[in-house]
């Protein structure tokens, strides 16, 4: 009996090769982007904590010349993706909501849960009220984490006792002017205070929420509190 030899066909052999490198290509990009350990993903953070300037600029590695179409078209898609869920993330968390008014102790409270402080000796809060210009300027400070900030009278309770405050800047030592643009669907621009290490400081991110949202602030006290620690 003659021996008998397959006869394969190359064109079909081909075609399912120049699949599995597709998914093969793919996968190593996806992976590139959103995987556990991506580089992309450890960029986007890395720039977002140290820029200098709000003008965020997302260098991508320059591999779609070296790829079809197709290929491209795909890596596009998967590189959108690794944007929306990387960094609009930290974006959300910078603006998500608060309520339109809160006290100066829960203020308070908030700088000792994000720095967990259990002695209430070993931090500091003073006020001065501006003689001439009515604002007060407070400083906050914990174990060399230093906050000037100045809080504001809101103009339609002036006239109170004890006016409301807002916060309209960043701390002083943080304000060097400053702000991210993000463009919204219509044309519309949303601007943000970006200052170096406002993503990686928690009470920085609370600052510059209460400055988005235009959060209120009622002056009941003017010093830390033992009742404003030991409940994080």
């Amino acid at each position: 009996m003659e021996n008998l030899l397959p006869v394969l066909n190359m064109d079909l052999l081909q075609e399912k090769a120049n699949e599995a490198a597709m998914k093969g290509a793919l996968a190593a990009i996806e992976d590139y982007y959103t995987g556990y350990e991506s580089p992309f993903k450890k960029a986007i953070r890395d720039q977002i904590i140290s820029k200098e300037s709000g003008n965020l600029r997302i260098d991508l590695p320059d591999v779609v010349s070296l790829l079809n179409d197709a290929l491209a078209k795909e890596m596009d898609i998967i590189a959108n993706k690794a944007v929306s869920k990387t960094f609009v993330p930290l974006v959300s968390e910078l603006i998500s909501r608060t309520p339109k008014q809160i006290k100066f102790s829960e203020f308070l409270a908030e700088f000792g849960r994000v720095h967990q402080i259990e002695d209430i000796d070993s931090c500091s809060c003073y006020l001065k009220e501006d003689e001439y210009h009515g604002w007060i300027n407070l400083e906050l400070s914990f174990e060399g984490e230093r906050y000037c900030i100045t809080l504001h009278k809101d103009w339609d309770s002036r006239n109170k006792t004890t006016p409301l405050r807002r916060i309209l800047s960043m701390p002083h030592e943080y304000t060097m002017s400053q702000k991210m643009n993000v463009s919204l669907d219509g044309g519309a621009t949303l601007e943000l205070p970006m200052v170096k290490s406002v993503f990686e400081d928690r009470f920085l991110k609370y600052i510059a929420n209460l400055i988005l949202n235009d959060t209120l602030i009622e002056m009941d006290c003017d010093d830390f509190e033992e009742s404003m620690f030991f409940n994080y």
